[in-house]
């Protein structure tokens, strides 16, 4: 545990002071992968796997395929002449808004920043600034900057200098880079947008949406910004340099494409919101799906969404809300669902248990019965029997 603490002391020092380190960038002449940098790059092939096997991975080769284009128009302006760095976009089954690159040129996106960006201006944004931290050899530099504090690392580190390197300089583009990377990221991100025609004005809008995930779910150090005041510097910075350039009047920002493949990510999205308790951001989500989407299925997580929260116990609850309210909500996105389509077995499901929670025995054991009658081999069928049994017990008591 000692050992574990003094890593992530380490881990989380500022790096903003760190020595300047001599290291070019991958479209600058004279660039050559160094020693160091083919090491950090087997290490993140050994964490790429990792992740492969993990089960995190989204799965969907047209999702991956959309992003990976993207990411090659970007680098087609970079890189005009060919011998352009290898990069590969994975999407991560995680409903936190985060993006982040390894050595390898992998660049990992979670569903949730995904779903944040609502056009695929805004997603070439957020591919552009990892892209910029790879081009720009951001890992090297970050690594170097720790190797250079390595007297003092030395003296504290029970795993020894080397393997406390490798450990660092493997996860490093995780952790998050400095502030001063980051802005360059900003701005190279920034320039590739604008060289592929794309509106960088939806960068502003992706910046804005995670700040708005900062304050809904309070995130204290969000691995994509160091901290909230950064945020709002970033989106300033956005904005300013958007306004020293004139947009062409054909900047792409491409809403349709993009919204196919958005809806599907943002439903998957919104079940990892619940399973794992964002439900501010599922909230917040589920009002811009049914904006564009009026489909029972959009209802049905919307009331699963605000029954599920209250349903949660005090102690783990950031904030407080009103359960009347909640719960009203809830049931009535099932009653929109019922009323759309009488056959949709898990929205009396749902009813019940808010009608349950209320204390509306007689209206919670109805719907318990219809839900059973329209999924009979319902996999929590005995769980349903146990709790209709229960109720009836209840009722002959009183």
């Amino acid at each position: 545990m000692k050992t574990i603490k003094i890593f992530l002391i380490v881990l989380l020092l500022p790096l903003s002071g760190c020595a300047t380190v001599a290291v070019v960038n991958m479209d600058d002449e004279g660039f050559s992968v160094e020693e160091d940098e083919r090491r950090l790059a087997s290490r993140a092939d050994e964490q790429s796997e990792l992740l492969t096997d993990s089960g995190f991975v989204y799965n969907d080769r047209e999702v991956e395929s959309y992003m990976n284009n993207i990411a090659q128009k970007l680098l087609a302006t970079q890189f005009p002449h060919g011998d352009k760095p290898d990069i590969t976009i994975v999407l991560l089954k995680n409903p936190a808004l985060n993006a982040f690159a390894l050595g390898n040129g992998h660049i990992y996106i979670h569903t949730g920043i995904f779903s944040s960006a609502t056009t695929e201006a805004q997603m070439a944004a957020l591919i552009a600034h990892e892209m910029t931290h790879i081009v720009n050899r951001h890992i090297l530099k970050q690594f170097r900057s720790i190797k250079n504090k390595s007297a003092f690392i030395a003296t504290v580190a029970p795993l020894g200098l080397p393997g406390l390197l490798a450990q660092l300089g493997g996860i490093s583009s995780i952790a998050g880079f400095s502030q001063h990377l980051e802005y360059e990221a900003d701005e190279g991100g920034y320039n590739m947008l604008f060289k592929s025609h794309y509106d960088v004005r939806e960068s502003v809008k992706l910046f804005e949406s995670l700040e708005k995930y900062i304050d809904d779910e309070e995130i204290k150090q969000p691995y994509f910004f160091s901290s909230h005041p950064h945020v709002k510097n970033r989106i300033s910075n956005f904005k300013q340099l958007a306004a020293k350039q004139k947009m062409a009047e054909d900047a792409v920002i491409n809403t349709a494409a993009y919204s196919k493949l958005w809806k599907k990510v943002a439903m998957d999205n919104m079940r990892y919101c619940l399973d794992q308790g964002f439900f501010k951001t599922a909230a917040n989500l589920i009002d811009v799906y049914l904006k564009r989407y009026e489909e029972v299925e959009g209802q049905y997580l919307k009331g699963e969404i605000y029954r599920k929260r209250q349903d949660r116990p005090k102690s783990q609850r950031k904030t407080s809300r009103d359960k009347t309210e909640d719960y009203q909500i809830a049931m009535n996105a099932y009653h929109k669902v019922i009323a759309q389509d009488a056959s949709f077995a898990l929205a009396y499901r749902g009813l019940a248990m808010v009608l349950q929670k209320l204390n509306q025995k007689e209206a919670a054991l109805k719907n318990f019965e219809t839900y059973l009658s329209k999924a009979p081999s319902a996999d929590d069928q005995a769980y349903i029997r146990q709790t209709i049994e229960m109720i009836k017990n209840e009722n002959n008591k009183e």
